[in-house]
Parts: C-alpha cells; structure tokens; sequence
C-alpha cells in the first residue's frame, strides 16, 4: 500500500542517517527520499548562509547523481516566496489556474510541478520574569522540487512524508551545527590550553639564590590565560631586577600583549639601564605597537647588595614594604601605565631596604577578589596579613596571603588574575 512504501522510505532514511555518513551525504539521502516520493525529475537542498541568504547546498536528480549548482535554474521566485511565508507550495500543474503560470521562472523553465518545503527549527521554548513562552522557528532553508510534466495529485499522507524529510533535513543540519560548534570549542580549549602551559612557562621556574636575598613569586590566571605576569632579572654586581605588570583586559588579547610585554621588558632591563629609562624605551615601544585601549601597569624594582630599591611604578597598585619591625609603607607612583601616552616620562623612585624587610608586590587580583557577597578582599586585609606575618621566609610570606585570599573568598570564582611577588632583604654580604 502507499502508507507501506512511505513508512519504509522514512525508516530507510532514518536507516541511513544514522550510519554517521557526512553531512553532505546525509543531505543527499534525504533529497533522494524526497524525489521518490514526489515522483519529481530533481531536487534541490537550499540554505542559508552565514549572511542569511539562501544558496544551493545539495542538488540531485532522478538517477540519484548530483547536479551542478552552477548550471542550475531553479524558480527563484518560487523559494523565495515559500522563504518568506514559511509556508509550502505544492502545485502538481502549474497551467491549471495555480496562478503559477504568471510566474516569468515558471515559465521559462517550463516547469508543470513544483513543491517547496521550509526547513525550520523545532520551536525553542524561552522565558521573561515569570512567563514562558515559545520562540519563533528559525529558518534553515528550503527544500526545493520539481518536474517538466505534471505530476500526480498529493495525499496528505504524501505531505506528512514530505514535512517529515523537511524536519529529517533541519534536524541533521542542527545537529552538524552543534557538532562542529562543539569540536570547534574543543579545539579552541585545547589551543588555550597549551597557551596557558606555554605562557607558564615563560614565568621564572626557580628563583635566584642570592645571599644578599630571598625571592618568589606566583601567578594564577582567572582565565586558562591571562594578563598578568612577573620576573627576575639578573643584573651586575651582585643585583637583582623584579617586575610585575598588569595588562588592562581579559582573555587572548590581554595575554598576547602580556607576552609581547614581558619579553620586551625582560630583554630591555637586561641591558643593565637605569629603570626610568627602561619604561621610557617600553613605553614608546607599546605605544607604536598596540592599539589605544591596551596598556598596562608595572613595578620594576632593581635591589643591589646594600639594601637600595630604585624602582618604577608605572600606575601599579603599590606594593608594600614590611620592615622588621612590622611597619608598613607603601611604594606608591604618579607615573602613568605602559603603552598609554607616547609622551610620558618616567621617574624613578629609592627606597633603602634593612635586614628583614620584605617587599611584596601584587596585582590587583589580590586586592579585588571577591567572597560570595561581592564584598573585596582589600587593601586593608593585606596590610593586615602583611603586618601580623609571624614567619620568616619568602615562601612563609606568600603562603599565608595566598591561604587569607582563599579563607576571604570561601571557594567563589574570580574575575581577575591573581599574581604574588615576595622579596626579603637579609643584609650586605660579608
């Protein structure tokens, strides 16, 4: 019976598409199954682009061989109507009063038969306060046939058959969509991935011994990636060099520039310059190479064997100095950020460590991060741990500020990279 042969041609179908044949061949199967049920001469798989425009995705005849879409003619004006009214049009003789037979394409093709099927998503369901409502079924595409002579009359089971291959066909589109959404996503979070490890890396994986002093640090992106970093500089007699620097921003863009920023400061601090004139070079060297809304703050201090800090503040959050006696003070700067302003000039400030002191530096992730209240960590808490710090070591030092920041936030995420630099001054060499 006729329900008989469309059951089987809908099971075979179904059959098919579930062998994980590719997509083009799965939308080949369908435009077959759709001729043999209209008895149609070819069919033509339409659907919309990335602008929104409708263009030729699969094209077959009878013989079940693909056409050309670039020698194909099809009525445009027929897909372009059902397009828009998201309606079918099944018209089996164009010449009897369908009002076809006005159509110019219509009658240029000479063409007799002519159904047209929208393909749609199935109605997502969307809420506003406390009403839920259905969202509009979004057009895929058209599912296009047609004949030179007429065809024969259509049952509604012939139209269910039909509607039943035109959801078949939106269905697998989607979920091509959505697979390729979701190995697209893999492949990014791998990349990320590996940025992130490379990104680690550029970071110092032990820490200069010195006798004059004791140095570490940490830095915990928000994000797989981040804009934050520090480093240790190795300098002459016996000095040491420590940077840490913020890039405004989140994300791939931050971290790039945070790259490009720790290399080029890095390889500049290294030529042994005064610091000020180390963020003048930096500086012009940001401003020519990235855009107006990328800078970025920065502490550089440069310790020698006596106990003398110079340093540059370039708009950084000010560390802090604890001195032996549990006295705090901070290394606070009027200087701008990196990269903001081509005409900046940046000075330079001294401070004189003694024996036990420590300076910790910090980006503003410490400060800002955030308990499940919103409520900040803040500059006072810091102080705070900093001042009470009953240990004596680098490491000490930075584990309970790591270990307060953690207690304060109880587990919440955070928005903000998190980066830590302790520094403790032991005395002049003998």
């Amino acid at each position: 019976s006729r329900e008989l042969y469309h059951l089987g041609v809908l099971l075979e179908v179904a059959r098919v598409l579930h062998t994980g044949m590719s997509l083009e061949d799965a939308l080949s199967t369908v435009v077959d199954a759709a001729i043999q049920v209209t008895g149609t001469e070819r069919g033509v798989l339409l659907l919309r682009n990335a602008a929104g425009e409708l263009e030729t995705t699969v094209a077959r005849d009878a013989r079940r061989h693909t056409l050309d879409p670039k020698e194909l003619q099809i009525s445009s004006s027929v897909v372009r109507q059902v397009a828009d009214s998201r309606r079918e049009l099944i018209v089996t003789d164009t010449g009897s009063g369908s009002g076809m037979a006005q159509q110019a394409s219509v009658v240029r093709l000479a063409l007799h038969t002519i159904v047209a099927i929208p393909l749609e998503k199935l109605p997502r369901m969307g809420s506003y306060d406390t009403t839920i409502y259905a969202k509009p079924a979004e057009l895929v595409g058209v599912l296009y046939l047609d004949n030179h002579s007429p065809g024969k009359n259509f049952s509604e089971m012939d139209r269910e058959v039909l509607r039943s291959l035109a959801l078949e066909a939106a269905t697998v589109i989607e979920n091509a969509k959505l697979f390729a959404a979701a190995r697209a996503k893999e492949r990014i979070e791998h990349e990320l991935q590996i940025a992130s490890e490379i990104q680690q890396r550029l970071l110092p994986r032990c820490f200069p011994k010195a006798e004059h002093c004791s140095i570490t640090g940490v830095n915990i992106a928000c994000q797989s990636i981040g804009g934050d970093f520090f480093d240790v500089i190795p300098l002459g007699s016996r000095r040491l060099g420590m940077v840490v620097a913020d890039v405004s921003g989140k994300g791939i863009g931050a971290a790039l520039l945070a790259s490009m920023l720790q290399g080029t400061f890095c390889a500049t601090a290294s030529m042994d310059v005064a610091v000020e004139a180390a963020a003048n070079r930096v500086n012009q060297y940001l401003c020519e190479r990235s855009g107006d809304d990328r800078y970025a703050t920065l502490f550089y201090g440069v310790l020698d064997t006596t106990g003398r800090l110079d340093y540059i503040n370039a708009g950084h959050v000010p560390p802090l100095v604890r001195t032996a006696m549990g006295q705090i003070y901070p290394l606070a700067s009027e200087n701008f950020p990196l990269g903001m302003f081509d005409f900046a000039e940046y000075q330079s400030e001294r401070v004189v460590l003694k024996p036990g002191d420590f300076l910790v530096a910090y980006t503003d992730g410490v400060t800002e991060a955030r308990n499940a209240s919103e409520d900040l960590f803040g500059e006072e808490r810091l102080q705070e741990v900093v001042r009470s710090f009953a240990g004596s070591t680098v490491e000490e030092l930075s584990q309970a500020v790591r270990q307060a920041v953690r207690e304060f936030t109880g587990g919440a995420p955070q928005s903000d990279d998190f980066t830590l630099l302790v520094l403790q001054y032991k005395g002049k060499p003998a």
